[in-house]
């Protein structure tokens, strides 16, 4: 015969006889219309073994929780958010651009095919601070075979960038040249990535000059490390400012030089 239980919440729910296993999951609508799941757990029933024969045991423990409740929004509010909600992407690529971009984001483009893409957008005419900043002379001249190296790695960087800037900066001044069929969003977007990606190419630079400053003295990093970055990484004016450093430097070893320290020596009195 069936047995009831009563569960804490004052419902009533009824027990399978022994050899029934899990149970499944049932939807119930709560007094509000909002829909809850009723989750429902029941024990294996034991089972012994005898001479050979399997025997169930008909007083297996069967537990059952109904999960009913609804919880308000300010209930909601102090448990805070649930980390197991995955917030969805703000939007999904067209299939056709997401397969491209992910080939090349794994496998990279074939030289032959990037050197023809980088020749087909030049850099604008009016918009030279797209090349990549030079070393200056005076920095070029002490640095060492891996620190050329690396900052020419970086200047390849900004090279792509460049090129990917002046394709975005044709399309922009496609959209721009036909006013009556301007729409807010997409120029907006491509506005948007423009800003983005001049931040990485200034960041970029940012780290060329951040690599080579160690190895001038304090002083002279100093005097040259706020001058912004144009056609050259450090401005024209870095051997003014080095020469100007390093003559403040020289004066104030000299100063250093000329003190003497003079031990305290009291004066004797003569008698009177």
């Amino acid at each position: 015969r069936d047995r009831d239980s009563r569960s804490p919440g004052g419902s009533i729910s009824r027990t399978p006889p022994a050899g029934h296993y899990l149970s499944g999951v049932a939807a119930s609508r709560s007094s509000t219309g909002q829909t809850a799941r009723e989750l429902a757990v029941e024990s294996v029933p034991v089972a012994s073994q005898s001479g050979g024969a399997v025997r169930e045991n008909s007083a297996s423990p069967v537990l059952r929780i109904d999960n009913d409740v609804v919880l308000t929004t300010d209930a909601l509010d102090i448990l805070g958010d649930d980390p197991s909600q995955v917030e969805s992407p703000g939007f999904t690529l067209k299939d056709a651009i997401a397969s491209r971009w992910t080939y090349i984001l794994r496998n990279g483009i074939g030289p032959e095919e990037l050197t023809a893409l980088i020749k087909k957008y030049q850099v604008p005419q009016n918009c030279a601070m797209l090349h990549p900043p030079r070393v200056n002379p005076e920095i070029k001249a002490i640095m060492s075979p891996p620190n050329v190296t690396r900052d020419n790695s970086h200047a390849n960087y900004q090279s792509l960038l460049a090129g990917g800037l002046s394709a975005l900066g044709q399309a922009l001044g496609s959209l721009l040249g036909q006013p009556d069929q301007i729409t807010k969003g997409p120029l907006s977007e491509l506005a948007d990535a423009g800003k983005i990606l001049t931040t990485l190419f200034n960041n970029i630079s940012n780290t060329r000059r951040q690599l080579v400053l160690p190895l001038f003295s304090k002083p002279v990093k100093e005097a040259i490390e706020n001058i912004p970055p144009g056609d050259l990484l450090f401005a024209a004016e870095i051997g003014e400012k080095i020469r100007e450093a390093k003559s403040l430097e020289k004066v104030g070893r000299d100063i250093r030089q000329t003190q003497r320290f003079h031990p305290y020596a009291p004066q004797k009195r003569g008698r009177g």
